[in-house]
């Protein structure tokens, strides 16, 4: 059965990077969205999920203000 959403894990978090978990449905394409207010979402990355789950590393993310992620399909 397919998967309607994109399963996000924190793994690990520097001065200056994210490590993000990507659990989705396989061969689906989707993006990584960011927010510093739950409001407005700026485009990260794109990705092809070929196996189900990838890790996806933001370099150059602040932890100085808040940030959150979202991964959806595209449609």
């Amino acid at each position: 059965m397919a998967r309607k959403t994109v399963q996000l894990t924190l793994l690990g978090l520097s001065l200056n990077q994210v490590s993000l978990a990507i659990d989705a449905d396989a061969s689906r394409v989707g993006q990584i969205e960011s927010s510093n207010n739950l409001l407005d979402w700026s485009w990260v990355t794109d990705f092809t999920n070929s196996s189900g789950h990838i890790n996806f590393n933001e370099t150059g993310a602040s932890i100085n203000t808040h940030r959150f992620y979202r991964g959806r399909f595209n449609p």
